[in-house]
């Protein structure tokens, strides 16, 4: 998929090529039946974005990944073996305010996977929030991700599936650390400390 993806990337898509692609992410983002492994969009309700918005500041959306596919495998190692570190670095020199960030916690750290004990990832994450100012929507919550995304200037994730849902919004998406689409160009990749600059790009998007 990589090979095909770096191949044909900077090659506009034919009609009926945008047609058949468009068709299968609104069957994801309109919640229609999927093939999906695992669904956690079937009880969203929809929202606004609950910060209010009266500087003008560009409003960023946190989405990390559950990661319950890849943890542990040596391909998906990171230089960062904590999210939160190059979170707090990305909006720091983005020049956000914290308390104009939303951290959306995995829908499925609220459910039992495999032997992933997903709670002590939500709390971690939430004492990190929590020390910064950021807004914090838990996993339990059934507040559209989708919607949040649709009011979002920027969207942050670590490997999620998100990024392809963002994206296809027009929205911009900063991927840190590895994930599936590290290489692609419909986004910002930060895999490490030495890939910063890449935020140079941001008025590409």
């Amino acid at each position: 998929v990589k090979d095909i993806v770096l191949k044909y990337q900077g090659h506009p898509l034919k009609k009926h090529q945008a047609i058949k692609a468009s068709q299968i992410f609104l069957t994801r983002l309109k919640n229609f039946e999927s093939k999906e492994w695992r669904n956690y969009s079937d009880n969203f309700l929809p929202t606004t974005w609950p910060i209010s918005d009266k500087t003008g500041d560009k409003k960023v959306l946190i989405l990390p990944s559950s990661r319950s596919e890849v943890v542990g495998h040596p391909d998906w190692d990171s230089k960062w073996h904590d999210y939160t570190i190059p979170f707090k670095k990305l909006i720091d020199k983005l020049h956000i305010q914290y308390d104009k960030c939303i951290l959306r916690c995995h829908p499925g750290w609220s459910r039992k996977i495999g032997a992933i004990k997903n709670d002590l990832i939500e709390e971690h994450y939430i004492e990190w929030a929590n020390k910064l100012g950021i807004y914090i929507i838990p996993s339990h919550s059934n507040v559209s991700t989708y919607d949040l995304i649709k009011e979002a200037d920027i969207i942050v994730v670590n490997g999620s599936s998100t990024a392809f849902e963002a994206a296809i919004q027009g929205k911009l998406v900063i991927s840190i650390g590895k994930s599936s689409y590290s290489s692609y160009n419909f986004l910002i990749n930060i895999k490490s400390d030495n890939d910063w600059h890449n935020l140079r790009l941001i008025h590409e998007h």
